[in-house]
């Protein structure tokens, strides 16, 4: 069982692997954006599913309108362009409010607008991010980065976990995942990062190693977070998108929390 659903992992992270390439490497950035919101649409179905298997009723448009808008702003937030962002969380509070006084039950409200707001900034806010990567300087070797960065990190983990997994990490989150594996996944970050160099020769060899480091603990926090998601709504994986690997959320989650953190770190220094 364990050796299929590892075959299914191989096969489809090769698959991925090629799709992601000519995705960065060809695609235009207009491409690059729609394929973003191509996968923001899907896991935030994934996620409002989710939130509905609590019993939370999510008012959808509003936060499908709004969550797939949002990396138009992510392309123009850029000189006269920044104050778009703050306009446009006001736009959005503003939606769901009007969204939720339309509906003729108030019932749960509470809880409807705040896994609304969680799931736009948590999957929307955050993959943008990678759509501003991508038009800084060297921005295509820059995605890259972080995507083998953080991705390598998985694979680390659920091949040192696998084999040498004794001791559970967070027992309540994820009973499977291990320190040993959470161990082995950053080692797996840092060394993705320092083969980069090939790619990055403009950044120092120990900001490098510093990035794997903090990418690939950010990439273990945001797979826990989703785990923590799924445990709680009964779920092993958030779809069934990619075999082996599960849905649309599950692919992106280890590079959710890290995009906001690299985009500044590049924005700031490079």
């Amino acid at each position: 069982m364990e050796s299929n659903i590892f075959f299914k992992r191989a096969i489809s992270s090769l698959v991925l692997i090629a799709a992601f390439y000519l995705i960065i490497y060809v695609a235009p950035v207009p491409l690059f954006m729609f394929i973003g919101m191509v996968f923001i649409f899907l896991a935030l179905r994934e996620y409002i599913g989710m939130v509905e298997r609590k019993g939370i009723e999510i008012v959808r448009w509003p936060v499908f309108v709004m969550g797939l808008l949002y990396p138009l702003v992510a392309f123009l937030r850029r000189g006269q362009y920044e104050n778009l962002l703050n306009l446009y969380f006001i736009a959005l509070f503003y939606l769901l409010f009007i969204a939720h006084a339309l509906k003729k039950k108030s019932d749960f409200a509470l809880l409807s607008l705040a896994a609304s707001i969680f799931g736009f900034v948590y999957i929307s806010w955050c993959l943008s991010f990678l759509i501003a990567i991508r038009l800084l300087p060297n921005g295509k070797h820059l995605v890259l980065f972080i995507l083998l960065v953080s991705k390598m990190g998985d694979v680390g983990a659920y091949i040192i976990g696998s084999k040498f997994g004794t001791r559970q990490l967070i027992k309540h989150i994820s009973p499977k995942k291990s320190v040993e594996g959470a161990v082995g996944g950053l080692l797996f970050s840092v060394v993705a990062a320092m083969l980069c160099k090939v790619l990055l020769s403009g950044i120092h060899i120990v900001h490098l190693i510093g990035l794997g480091l903090g990418l690939g603990i950010l990439a273990q926090s945001g797979d826990l977070v989703e785990s923590l998601l799924k445990r709680d709504c009964g779920l092993k994986d958030s779809g069934a998108l990619v075999p082996g690997i599960g849905g649309a959320l599950d692919l992106i989650d280890s590079v959710l929390f890290g995009a906001p953190i690299f985009y500044l770190y590049c924005y700031s220094l490079l």
